[in-house]
């Protein structure tokens, strides 16, 4: 899902020879080089869809789980 919004935005993702994270550049560029796809005020990043929107679940707590 990250990686599909970000590509279809202009984006691509890819893990440089020798890192250990993959990262979100503007494609056929060396930058942003982000390793994170959601992020706040990285408006390059942003262009290429790095969101701010955060990705929210709510789940019930029982105390009587293990």
């Amino acid at each position: 899902m990250e990686k599909k919004r970000i590509m279809q935005s202009g984006g691509e993702v890819r893990k440089l020879e020798g890192d250990i994270p993959h990262r979100v550049f503007v494609k056929g560029r060396a930058f942003p080089g982000l390793a994170m796809s959601r992020a706040l005020g990285d408006l390059i990043a942003n262009s290429v869809g790095v969101s701010c929107e955060p990705d929210v679940a709510e789940f019930e707590i029982n105390t009587t789980w293990d």
